[in-house]
């Protein structure tokens, strides 16, 4: 979502740019784009809102082969936004990140005004759920699901000024949503 915000804020493509559409882009998993009738094309906004709010993997698949077919390395790219050093090269060979690599992509997206609309987007995603479970109101948040592993990074707002960031990455972990969403509730007790 960044990159393609860094593409728009450079004028290289628009919210309402038309990606096009490709059945080897396909993956089983939620959202709109996943599960309904498939479009010859897509615009970027509605890429970026599936991935963001259902985590669509049909949908971070187009914006995935739009970017490597048209502009460079999207796995480099996309950890390059972190702004840190990385060289682990199980990071940097496939889809992998660390708590580190995304809190700091985190804090680039809410520190930086061309991330706005992706900020906008996490801030109305994922109702109730893992992060939001009880903090909902002020909350921008983006999940992650791959079998054993769930995940959940966010930034709590006062305003329009960022409180925290917090990235939690977990493995076979019983009741996963509500342990995240309890664990954001006491950071945010402890914050106040």
């Amino acid at each position: 979502a960044m990159l393609f915000s860094d593409l728009i804020w450079q004028g290289d493509l628009a919210w309402d740019s038309e990606l096009p559409y490709n059945d080897s882009y396909y993956e089983a998993g939620e959202g709109a784009v996943t599960n309904s009738e498939k479009k010859a094309a897509y615009t970027v906004e509605e890429l970026v809102y599936e991935m963001l709010t259902h985590s669509d993997n049909t949908a971070t698949n187009t914006l995935a082969f739009y970017y490597i077919d048209n502009v460079g390395d999207y796995w480099y790219d996309v950890t390059q936004m972190s702004g840190l050093d990385i060289t682990n090269p199980e990071i940097m060979e496939g889809n992998f990140a660390t708590t580190d690599i995304m809190a700091h992509t985190l804090m680039r997206a809410v520190e930086n005004e061309q991330y706005a609309t992706v900020v906008a987007i996490m801030r109305n995603a994922q109702a109730d759920f893992r992060l939001k479970m009880f903090v909902s109101n002020d909350m921008a948040a983006k999940y992650g699901s791959f079998g054993a592993y769930q995940h959940d990074i966010g930034g709590y707002f006062e305003g329009d000024t960022t409180l925290y960031v917090v990235a939690v990455f977990t493995e076979h972990v019983m009741n996963v949503d509500e342990f995240i969403g309890q664990l954001n509730l006491r950071l945010l007790e402890w914050q106040g």
